[in-house]
């Protein structure tokens, strides 16, 4: 299966060139890593990159789908994932799945807790998410799990835990919408630094880079 990489676009790219070196970085590390490449640009540039980047194994998201009001929009300009924090309105959430937009949550524990009482946080948080989405749209959702396992020193540690973790998600997830729970992409966050370390986990989908 091939893996995914979600890219949150860097701070600090203010310019055109500097984009554009970023989605030729892009396109690159997507052949050279064999994995599909899911980059999130400024708003600013979209009309640019549809048209430069048209054809191109790179698919785009767009950060903040809160301030969207039409997807269709998000349609035209080649955008095909788009990014909800919490407080989910629901209209806007099956307005994007209708335009067959693929959205993405973020959730997860903001500090490690090794007695694992952090899973009854993401037991809501998955209730949160899920709570009207209909199972014929499982394939357009994809769940990023925020962890502070990256900043511990003990890798091998980390991927036990990460494997508990997964087996969690996919319980939920089954226990809610049977097979069909298998369209439902994890994907674990981590920092750039540690791609090299954590790349490999075959657990998850793919891995989210936030910088």
């Amino acid at each position: 299966m091939q893996k995914s990489i979600i890219y949150k676009w860097p701070s600090d790219i203010e310019n055109k060139k500097s984009l554009i070196d970023f989605l030729d970085f892009s396109k690159k590390f997507s052949i050279k890593k064999k994995v599909k490449m899911i980059a999130f640009p400024p708003v600013l540039y979209l009309d640019f990159i549809k048209i430069k980047y048209t054809g191109s194994k790179i698919s785009f998201g767009l950060d903040n789908a809160n301030s969207v009001s039409n997807p269709k929009m998000l349609k035209n300009l080649k955008i095909n994932y788009s990014y909800f924090e919490k407080d989910y309105d629901f209209e806007k959430i099956n307005c994007f799945l209708k335009n067959s937009i693929k959205l993405i949550f973020k959730i997860g524990e903001d500090q490690y807790d090794e007695e694992g009482s952090f899973l009854k946080d993401l037991d809501e948080q998955m209730d949160d998410i899920f709570l009207k989405i209909n199972g014929n749209d499982l394939n357009k959702i994809n769940l990023v799990y925020k962890t502070t396992l990256s900043e511990k020193e003990n890798i091998k540690n980390d991927f036990q835990e990460l494997e508990r973790i997964f087996m969690f998600f996919r319980k939920k997830l089954y226990n809610k919408f049977g097979k069909d729970s298998q369209n439902v992409k994890l994907f674990f966050s981590i920092s750039l630094d540690f791609f090299d370390d954590y790349k490999d986990v075959e657990l998850f989908d793919g891995l989210y880079i936030e910088d």
